[in-house]
């Protein structure tokens, strides 16, 4: 059998640049550091994938020629390709198509051996051919868009909303936590096995157990969307004790990957243990986290006494400044509210004290907190400058929760507040 394919180099290397980021970069399986080209001589689709076991991410390949030869009645071939030799090749050449070509030997004794022959404007270059039975089939894991599965959850959600969202929660999980399911973002839809009813909200949850962060953003019902499905997978979770938590490295690399001319993202939970994201040409595979994911509604703050209006970059501005004397051993930061006016400072003996001050829509009785002003920076440097946080409290000793925008489209953070030294 042989198998020729010849590419548009760019749109081959627009392929490779976003499954590159599953291919592992240490791997006790050789065959890992591989992308695997999946080619259709009868449609003329082509599709490059690679995963690192955990997650798998798989593109179309647009503006491709497939010639297949050998055995009657078949009409696909895949090939192995060296991920990190390829991107050498498509980087340097300015080629307009590059030519692959697998052609397998067909004489006594040769057992079928054959080579790779990549061909670039005159640049020729020839690959070990590796065994692709040897690579995880990835058929189940990334079907064709045609073959989606219609048993499961799914939803649509815009991209632009999603990637905000993932930007919003990403950074409040804890990688390195071995308690409860710390690692990965809750997904949690509001009626998500309720009958007739087309229109969800999606809540995004993250905490490393000493902040949380919270976004929710409208999630559509698709076409031909099965609760029975979506049913059998909530069971599946309860049964297990666990709960729709993806990993934070696979929503950054989602979010890293989403095509800007792509208005919607398709969310697939088909079974409970994996999920998929679907964004024009591109197919994410992931495994969800397991064990449990906290009592989130637990910690969030109860009805707040005073609220505090202020614009996002003046906070971050007034928290930098302030933190300027801060040391290993003073993590802490004193907020000073009153009518007009919000001040931050921070005070070390061996270094010195900072002040910084600034402007807030606030009129009550003064009060004062003191929070980590890390904890508080990493979620101001999520939001765009101009944004309007309302800062709610109860009491010094309660959680703080920093809110935006409204029902439907919200985003709060909650952050506990640290005991003061008497």
């Amino acid at each position: 059998m042989s198998l020729e394919i010849t590419c548009d180099r760019r749109s081959l290397l627009s392929a490779l640049s976003t499954v590159a980021k599953a291919v592992p970069a240490n791997t006790p399986k050789p065959v890992l550091r591989n992308c695997l080209l999946t080619a259709d001589a009868r449609t003329g689709d082509v599709r490059l994938a690679a995963t690192d076991m955990d997650i798998a991410i798989g593109r179309d390949v647009l503006g491709c020629k497939v010639h297949l030869a050998g055995e009657d009645g078949v009409s696909s071939g895949s090939v192995l390709l060296p991920a990190d030799r390829l991107a050498m090749i498509l980087k340097a050449s300015m080629a307009p198509d590059v030519r692959i070509a697998v052609r397998r030997s067909t004489k006594p004794g040769e057992d079928g051996a054959a080579a790779i022959a990549i061909e670039a404007h005159g640049a020729k270059f020839r690959f070990a051919l590796e065994d692709v039975a040897l690579f995880p089939d990835l058929g189940d894991a990334l079907p064709a868009d045609g073959a989606a599965s219609r048993t499961g959850l799914r939803r649509t959600v815009n991209s632009e909303a999603l990637k905000q969202a993932i930007r919003r929660t990403a950074f409040a999980t804890d990688p390195n936590s071995t308690r409860y399911a710390l690692s990965g973002v809750l997904f949690e839809f509001e009626d998500a096995a309720v009958p007739n009813v087309a229109s969800f909200q999606l809540r995004m949850v993250a905490t490393d157990g000493r902040r949380m962060s919270v976004a929710t953003l409208q999630a559509d019902e698709m076409d031909g969307d099965g609760y029975g499905g979506g049913e059998k997978v909530l069971k599946g979770l309860k049964e297990r004790n666990g709960a729709l938590v993806v990993p934070a490295k696979s929503l950054k690399l989602l979010a890293g990957g989403l095509d800007p001319e792509e208005t919607n993202v398709v969310v697939e939970f088909p079974d409970a243990n994996s999920v998929r994201f679907r964004n024009g040409l591109t197919v994410l595979r992931s495994r969800l986290v397991e064990g449990r994911f906290p009592r989130w509604r637990d910690i969030l703050p109860p009805s707040p006494k005073l609220v505090v209006a202020m614009g996002c970059r003046p906070l971050r501005e007034t928290i930098e400044l302030a933190s300027v004397t801060k040391t290993q051993l003073t993590t802490g930061l004193d907020l000073e509210i009153k009518t007009g006016e919000l001040a931050a400072s921070s005070a070390a003996s061996e270094i010195g004290e900072s002040t910084a001050s600034m402007e807030v829509d606030y009129d009550g009785d003064p009060l004062s907190v003191s929070l980590a002003p890390d904890y508080v920076l990493e979620m101001l440097k999520s939001l765009p400058d101009e944004a309007a946080l309302r800062m709610e409290i109860c009491d010094p000793k309660t959680p703080i929760g920093f809110r935006l925008g409204e029902s439907g489209n919200e985003f709060l953070h909650v952050v506990m507040p640290l005991v003061r030294e008497e």
